[in-house]
């Protein structure tokens, strides 16, 4: 099952990647930084989804997609989401253990006249299977 990396571009322009020399950058790193993040991305050898989180556009192997329209012309603070789901497997009969990510969760969300707004990507490394949903 492949394994999606990380990238976070910063708004001076630095690029911080989940593995640099070897070495993982923990995500929650990114998250003491967040006002400086501009753009987030996962990626495997041949698939990428980004977020722009200045303009709250989602990038699915280059093609651009707003998952909220009404909100586009309006000046909004996109805050990023990402997590993964892990899913743990055990045979009851030999107690092997098998631990997978069964999704990977990236989008963003902002607040609007009180309520919070959420876009996410879900998307399965298994079958590459992406939903797009809305949470309010």
């Amino acid at each position: 099952m492949p394994i999606f990396k990380w990238l976070a571009v910063k708004k001076d322009g630095d690029i911080i990647h989940q593995f640099n020399r070897g070495i993982e950058t923990l995500f929650k790193n990114i998250l003491d930084e967040e006002e400086s993040i501009l753009f987030f991305q996962i990626y495997d050898d041949d698939n990428f989804i980004s977020v722009d989180l200045e303009h709250g556009l989602f990038y699915i192997n280059g093609f651009s997609y707003h998952p909220c329209p009404e909100l586009q012309d309006k000046d909004v603070k996109y805050r990023l989401v990402y997590y993964r789901r892990n899913q743990i497997l055990i045979d009851l009969n030999t107690s092997i253990k098998t631990d997978n990510i069964s999704k990977y969760i990236i989008g963003w969300q902002t607040t609007v006249d009180g309520i919070n707004i959420q876009r996410l990507i879900f998307l399965d490394p298994e079958t590459y299977h992406i939903e797009i949903k809305e949470k309010r």
